[in-house]
């Protein structure tokens, strides 16, 4: 970055991902910049980190069913910090969610060739399609499973 896009005081704005931004603010000493993340900027995604969308990734055809899936879907749906968590451990997967006749759904793509299509239904039973190099499925579960634990760790050295 230039001397002069961080000067004392002034705001820097940049991409974070393909539908975040960062807003931070310089400090008075120019050592140090704070501020926050501006999530899921659907109005303006970055064109550089595009990538394919969903209907170019998934086939149409449905995969076999990976029954008994370990990740509910209510934190991604729901909360905004869990969603945000999982693309700060996994940058390079698309996830969208959606509430269904009393379930959930998530479609979940790297914007190249692997895609994941996981299905919660009003019982809490939970079902993953998934195609591709990739098993984005486990990899959405790892990356929570992820967060989870460095939240955790932070908690207990803070406190």
């Amino acid at each position: 970055m230039q001397q002069a896009a961080h000067r004392c005081g002034r705001r820097i704005v940049t991409p974070w991902g393909r539908l975040e931004y960062v807003a931070l603010k310089v400090s008075p000493d120019g050592h140090m910049a704070r501020g926050w993340v501006q999530a899921l900027a659907t109005f303006m995604a970055s064109r550089s980190a595009q990538g394919l969308i969903w209907e170019e990734v998934h086939d149409g055809q449905p995969a076999a069913l990976e029954p008994e899936f370990g990740l509910g879907l209510g934190p991604l749906h729901e909360y905004a910090n869990a969603l945000f968590g999982l693309r700060v451990m996994r940058p390079d997967i698309q996830v969208h969610t959606a509430a269904t006749g009393g379930g959930r759904i998530a479609w979940v793509h790297d914007g190249r060739s692997s895609w994941a299509l996981v299905e919660e239904d009003a019982q809490g039973q939970v079902v993953a399609q998934q195609e591709g190099p990739r098993r984005l499925a486990e990899e959405l579960t790892s990356g929570w499973d992820e967060w989870q634990r460095r939240a955790l760790r932070r908690s207990t050295t803070s406190a």
